[in-house]
């Protein structure tokens, strides 16, 4: 499955979320009523982040990637959350310490044999400068889309 499937499967966010048990509420919220995810996914990705922690340094522009494991997930889609105000979370290389996130990317997979292409995939959206500096205007899953295409990612 590419990158842009699984965006065109999930969704584009803009959260006024003040911290991320808010943020994982808010989005399982989305992803339940939608049927996207099981009942245990909030405190599975709550757990999940609390003893595996997802921040990552990305210059001016730190990321999240929480997830959880295929069980917890239906469908297989990527949420993308901008989030209006930073958000701390727990660096991945080194959890004593904390960063704030701007941008939250939410894996839900189902199929564990993409996984690994999937965060490959994004690893090349997170190096590319253009495309994360467009998150400062992007507003639409549209715009989203868009930016990927012309930016080479598929």
């Amino acid at each position: 499955m590419k990158l842009l499937e699984l965006v065109k499967n999930g969704f584009f966010l803009i959260s006024n979320a003040g911290n991320s048990d808010a943020l994982f509420e808010e989005v399982y919220g989305l992803l339940y009523s939608e049927g996207y995810v099981k009942k245990e996914f909030l405190a599975e990705v709550k757990k999940r982040e609390r003893n595996y922690p997802t921040g990552l340094q990305m210059g001016n522009n730190n990321i999240a990637l929480p997830h959880v494991d295929a069980c917890y997930v239906q469908k297989n889609a990527l949420v993308i959350c901008k989030l209006k105000r930073p958000i701390k979370f727990k660096r991945m290389d080194e959890n004593s310490q904390e960063i704030e996130v701007k941008i939250v990317f939410f894996l839900i997979i189902s199929d564990v044999s993409i996984h690994v292409d999937t965060i490959s995939s994004l690893t090349k959206v997170w190096q590319c400068e253009n495309i994360m500096n467009q998150f400062n205007v992007i507003e639409t899953k549209q715009e989203l889309m868009d930016c990927f295409l012309a930016n080479g990612i598929n």
